[in-house]
């Protein structure tokens, strides 16, 4: 496996290059399907096995950082995606939102991002 720390290192260098950016910029870069992550990590497994390090919990820090700060330049281009809930979900979003002084929308983003165990997703059949 390759060496977290130099993951970390490169995710901060572009930290630094997007904290004037949208913070989806960062994310695209290290987090998403062409990013650092994936790159040093081409699997799966190899992926489930950094998300499990500091270093790891570090890179969603900066991204929680550039969510934060207010006068970024735009982003990427942003895609909807529709959900259907019960109700009861829907009512505990909003009440987690609520007590974490941010949106629904932004409490969603933070836990699309956070990586689940794949064995607790539901396969199609």
């Amino acid at each position: 496996m390759p060496d977290v720390s130099t993951v970390r290192k490169r995710a901060a260098e572009l930290f630094e290059q997007h904290k004037t950016k949208h913070w989806s910029v960062f994310f695209g870069e290290v987090f998403g399907p062409a990013g650092l992550i994936h790159l040093i990590f081409p699997t799966q497994e190899e992926r489930m096995v950094f998300i499990q390090t500091s270093e790891y919990q570090d890179l969603l820090c900066m991204l929680a950082t550039l969510w934060e700060e207010p006068g970024r330049t735009a982003g990427e281009r942003r895609a909807v995606i529709t959900l259907r809930v019960p109700q009861s979900l829907h009512d505990l979003l909003k009440e987690e939102a609520h007590e974490l002084h941010t949106t629904i929308n932004g409490l969603c983003i933070a836990k699309l991002v956070a990586n689940v165990n794949p064995d607790l997703v539901p396969k199609i059949t």
